[in-house]
């Protein structure tokens, strides 16, 4: 498990890369300082590293880093380590969820930061997920999901007029084919629920207006992610209130 989440530590730093690099659409490089714009060492790659050798600034410029750099590495080396604890006994489903994990991680970055679901990232994550979907939960689940899961964000799209972007809908799409039918209605009712709350609890307290911008990725990504690890249970504890 501790060599897993050390893999885990590794795609943090790649998808720290892919953060910054993407957005902006900048070319293949060895990651750089956003400041000063020097090219890391080696050590500084991983913020974790840095931050210890460093205190979490450029060897260069001297800058503060952003936190985002070592949360990202923690939260993909937690993760990494809860999926090798769970499903380390089918190494293709373990890889599996480890890649889900990592994209849906970077789409959560990438949509608080700059707004942006990105087409470089979903639509060759959805040709993974068809093929991963002979594995797991199975082509005609994962097509059902993912039809499912598109069509509902697409009439919200409509609907709210500017509420939800493309980007929104087709990271539904997404997750409708990793989780499959039926849990991708889970996924579904808890991202459009835990959306609902935050927004209004922002709305009740001022921190936001009725005209500002709420992402509505991580929305998204939470449910995804609660429906793809815990979605029978969900499912179980819903029906058992009614049993």
């Amino acid at each position: 498990m501790i060599l897993y989440a050390l893999l885990g530590l590794g795609v943090g730093v790649v998808l720290n890369w892919a953060a910054d690099a993407l957005p902006r659409r900048l070319a293949v490089s060895w990651p750089r300082c956003p400041y000063c714009g020097r090219t890391f060492a080696l050590s500084e790659c991983s913020a974790l590293l840095s931050g210890l050798l460093l205190r979490g600034r450029c060897a260069h410029c001297h800058s503060p880093l952003p936190w985002r750099r070592p949360l990202l590495e923690v939260a993909s080396s937690l993760a990494f380590a809860f999926l090798w604890q769970r499903y380390a006994s089918n190494p293709i489903h373990l890889i599996l969820l480890s890649c889900y994990t990592s994209i849906l991680l970077l789409v959560l970055v990438t949509d608080l930061e700059h707004r942006l679901i990105l087409n470089t990232v979903i639509f060759p994550a959805s040709l993974l997920a068809l093929g991963g979907s002979l594995v797991h939960p199975g082509l005609i689940s994962a097509l059902a999901g993912g039809a499912l899961a598109f069509a509902s964000f697409y009439l919200l799209a409509l609907l709210r007029q500017g509420g939800l972007g493309a980007g929104d809908v087709k990271l539904a799409g997404f997750i409708g084919l990793i989780t499959g039918f039926p849990l991708a209605v889970v996924a579904i009712v808890l991202s459009t629920a835990v959306g609902g709350l935050v927004a209004g609890f922002l709305l009740l307290t001022r921190l936001k207006t009725l005209q500002s911008y709420i992402p509505y990725g991580p929305f998204l990504v939470f449910g995804g992610l609660a429906a793809l690890f815990f979605g029978g249970q969900i499912v179980d504890w819903y029906l058992g209130l009614y049993g």
